[in-house]
Formats: structure tokens, C-alpha cells, sequence
């Protein structure tokens, strides 16, 4: 009797226990459980669950629980590259010793408490590709000792606060990939240990700060696919250790500034898609170890420089089209790169005086083979009497565009070869200095 007395009271202890705590497996006072393990809520510094096609586990589901607030001498926490949802806890806030968090690729949703401010040890946090919405909290301008910020590839809105110019040891910046709007603060020229800008893809507004200026140590600037506007700030120039500039697909207007020049490191220049004006300018060449340059689509105008061709050989990828350049274009130049220009601002015959040497020379006419219209660019060195004629494969004349004296310079034409047939044309310039001959085919 005795014996079954005490199996009932141990019963009634084991319910009180299973009412009182839940069915957690975990029976020390200090151990909490999550998804399935116990962890000591004094003792967890390191908590890795992350998933891994390359481990034999599944990934993690659901929400993450309050209770990991409990692990109050955490330091750094990762559950990346799960299928987590739902709000990130309040109570993972309070987790003041934090000093990673890795959070990325899940489905979190919600938005980004203010509480992130608490977190004055955190060093590095990466909370992309999820669903976080609602705006960037000020307070994240607490976090003086940040490294590496990762918040792209969600869905806030609202302006970048300014108090993110605190954060003067960050490293790495992303924003990009979000709804991000508004100006880029000026106070960002604070972060001078910045190597990294990436804030592209948002409906970012306004201009470029000149404080940009002062982020001498930036390897990487990706601004593409926003609404910036205004001209570019020569400021830019200071940045000479600068890798890629990527700038495509806003609203900027103005001449390039002739500062461009001096990063001398970039690898890669997009511009395109904006709505520079006026001339390249003569420092271009000063890019010695570009890969990729994109001016298209913009109002660009004038002569492409000669120095150009001092960069050619080193570039993978140079394109040129839908601006106004006007001919003679640099014969290291092809067709393709050149593409479609605008010319109508162009006089039907250009003469320039330039500093630079001259030499008598025939360019290749361009575009060849053509329609219709075909543009033909020559110098001479000396100013002389020339004659610029068009002859059939039978050696007839078929016009004469120049007979006169003209003067020391480049010079181009416009020939529109009205109701001639498709077929083979030569095009022979004749002066008291040179002759030449160059062949072009006409498709209709």
C-alpha cells in the first residue's frame, strides 16, 4: 500500500512538472529547449543551425521561439539557409552579448524592431533574403562597432536614416534590393573604413553627396536601378583605389567630370543609361586597368577622343552606341562598339583644329557595308587642295563629294547614295600630300 502511495505522489509530481515547464525533454533548470535539443542557458555562446545541403539534416521550419532570449551569454548565432518564418522574436533583442547574427536566406517577415539598437556588441548581422519589411529603424545608428550590415533582398521602404553615418567602422554595406527611397544621406561620408556600397535596385532620389569623397577606402559602388539624378560629383575622383562603379540606369545629367581620370584601379564603369552630356573626357585614358566600359544611351556628344585607343587594348567590353558622337570615330574602334549615333547636331562637313598631330589619313567610312547613308571621315596635315570621289567596280564616277581647297584638320561627309543599286563602291580621296582608296558595300 505503501509502495502505490508513492508511484501516486511521484505521478502528481511528474504532471505538475510536465504542466508547470511543458514536455520539454530538458529537466536542468538551466537548459531551454530548441527545435529538439536542450541547450544551458548560461553556458550557449556559439549556436550553429545553420542547413547545408552538404549535412544530413533538415532544414529548420516554423518560427523562431522566444525562448531563445534565453541564452544570455550568446555570441554569435546562426540559423541561415533555413525555412524560418513568421516575426523575428522581441525577446532575441535582448541578447546584449551579441556579436554575429546570421539570419539570411529564410522567410522571415514583420519588420526590423528598434530594439536592434541594444545590440551594441554585434559586429556582424546578416538578416537578406527574407521578407522583412517596413522602414530601417534610427537606432541601428547604435551599433558603433559594426562591421557588416546585409539587409538586401527584402522589402523596406523609407529613407536610409542618417544616423547610419555612426556606424564609422562598418566595412560592408547592403541595402540593395529593397524600396528603399529618399536622398542618400550626407552623413554616410562618416563611414571612412567603407569598402563596400551597394544600393542598388531601390527608388533612391536626389544626388550623389559630394561627402562620397571622403570613402577613400571604397573597392565597390553599385547605385544602378534607383532615380538619382544631378551631375556627378567631382568628389568622386578621390576614390582612387575604386574597383567597380556602377551608376546605369538613373536620371544623371551633365558632363563627365574630368576626375573620372584618376581611378586609375577601376576594373569596371558603367554609366549607361542616364543622361550625360557633353564630351568624354581626355582623362579616360588614364584607366589603365578597366575591363568594361558602358557609356551607352546617353546625350554624350562631340569627338570621341583618340585616347581611347590607349585603353582599348585592355578593355573586354567598350560600348559606345546611342549617344551623338560625331565622326571621324578612332579607327581602333569597330563598328559595333560605335554603334547607333545621333548626328543630326553634326554639320554635314566638320573641320576641327586640334592640337594633337595630324595625319593624312582615309578612315574607314562607317557603317560599312550600308544603307542608304554612309558617313566618310579623313585628315589631312596640311591645308591643301583635295578631292573626295566615288567610283562603281568598272572604275566610273559616280560622284564627287569634295573638289576645293581644305584646310589642316579632320573633316567628315555625309554621301546618301540615292537610287544607286546594292553592289561595290570605292571611295578615293586625292590631295598634292596622298591618295587613298577604300572599299564599301551598299545593301538595300
Amino acid at each position: 500500500m505503501e509502495l502505490v502511495q508513492k508511484k501516486y505522489i511521484y505521478g502528481i509530481i511528474f504532471v505538475f512538472i510536465l504542466v508547470t515547464f511543458g514536455f520539454s525533454q530538458c529537466l536542468d533548470v538551466n537548459e531551454i529547449e530548441l527545435w529538439g535539443e536542450c541547450y544551458n542557458s548560461e553556458e550557449t555562446f556559439y549556436l550553429d543551425l545553420s542547413y547545408s545541403d552538404d549535412l544530413n539534416t533538415s532544414p529548420l521550419y516554423g518560427q523562431i521561439p522566444p525562448e531563445i532570449g534565453s541564452l544570455i551569454n550568446l555570441e554569435i548565432l546562426n540559423l541561415r539557409n533555413n525555412q524560418l518564418s513568421g516575426d523575428i522574436p522581441e525577446q532575441l533583442w535582448s541578447l546584449v552579448n551579441l556579436n554575429s547574427l546570421f539570419l539570411d536566406n529564410n522567410e522571415l517577415t514583420g519588420t526590423l524592431s528598434s530594439q536592434i539598437g541594444n545590440l551594441l556588441e554585434l559586429e556582424t548581422i546578416w538578416l537578406n533574403n527574407n521578407q522583412i519589411s517596413g522602414e530601417i529603424p534610427s537606432e541601428i545608428g547604435n551599433l558603433i562597432d559594426l562591421l557588416t550590415i546585409n539587409l538586401s533582398f527584402n522589402e523596406f521602404i523609407g529613407e536610409i536614416p542618417s544616423e547610419i553615418g555612426n556606424m564609422t567602422n562598418l566595412v560592408s554595406l547592403f541595402l540593395e534590393n529593397n524600396q528603399l527611397s529618399g536622398e542618400i544621406p550626407s552623413e554616410i561620408g562618416n563611414m571612412t573604413n567603407l569598402v563596400s556600397l551597394f544600393l542598388e535596385n531601390n527608388q533612391l532620389s536626389g544626388e550623389i553627396p559630394s561627402e562620397i569623397g571622403e570613402l577613400t577606402n571604397l573597392w565597390g559602388v553599385k547605385l544602378e536601378n534607383n532615380q538619382l539624378s544631378g551631375e556627378l560629383p567631382s568628389e568622386i575622383g578621390n576614390l582612387v583605389i575604386l574597383r567597380n562603379l556602377h551608376l546605369n540606369n538613373n536620371q544623371f545629367v551633365g558632363e563627365l567630370p574630368l576626375e573620372l581620370g584618376n581611378l586609375i584601379n577601376l576594373n569596371n564603369l558603367y554609366l549607361y543609361n542616364n543622361n550625360f552630356s557633353g564630351e568624354i573626357p581626355l582623362t579616360i585614358s588614364n584607366l589603365i586597368n578597366v575591363n568594361v566600359i558602358s557609356f551607352h544611351s546617353n546625350q554624350l556628344s562631340g569627338i570621341i577622343p583618340f585616347q581611347i585607343c590607349e585603353v582599348i587594348n585592355n578593355t573586354d567590353f567598350l560600348v559606345l552606341d546611342n549617344n551623338k558622337f560625331c565622326p571621324p570615330y578612332p579607327e581602333c574602334l569597330s563598328v559595333n562598339q560605335i554603334g547607333y549615333q545621333d548626328i543630326e547636331n553634326c554639320n554635314s562637313m566638320l573641320s576641327l583644329d586640334i592640337s594633337v598631330p595630324i595625319k593624312n589619313v582615309l578612315n574607314q567610312p562607317y557603317p560599312n557595308p550600308f544603307n542608304h547613308t554612309i558617313l566618310i571621315s579623313f585628315s589631312i596635315h596640311k591645308k591643301s587642295y583635295t578631292s573626295l570621289k566615288i567610283y562603281n567596280t568598272k572604275g566610273l564616277l559616280i560622284s564627287t563629294l569634295i573638289n576645293q581647297t581644305m584646310d589642316k584638320g579632320s573633316h567628315y561627309i555625309e554621301w546618301i547614295s540615292k537610287n544607286l543599286p546594292s553592289g561595290t563602291y570605292f571611295i578615293a580621296i586625292n590631295n598634292d600630300h596622298f591618295s587613298d582608296v577604300k572599299k564599301v558595300i551598299l545593301i538595300k
